[in-house]
């Protein structure tokens, strides 16, 4: 099986766990990375998983520990 390069809205969606209005506003206001080839508008998943990891309260602990020393 070939793994998505991108989602489409709704399955990028279920992969955040919100809701598709709550998409969109982020995808109006421009906070969440998106493509938009003519009317299809397409959401990365590396670009995606770097967005939310960004996001995160609690940094990863090796980024904890880089910033420690």
């Amino acid at each position: 099986m070939i793994k998505p390069l991108s989602y489409r809205p709704r399955e990028a969606a279920i992969a955040l766990g919100i809701c598709e209005r709550t998409l969109w506003a982020l995808t109006k206001s421009g906070e969440i990375p998106h493509v938009r080839t003519g009317k299809v508008v397409l959401y990365p998943v590396a670009m995606l998983r770097n967005w939310l990891e960004q996001k995160a309260v609690n940094p990863p602990m090796e980024k904890q520990v880089e910033e420690w020393e």
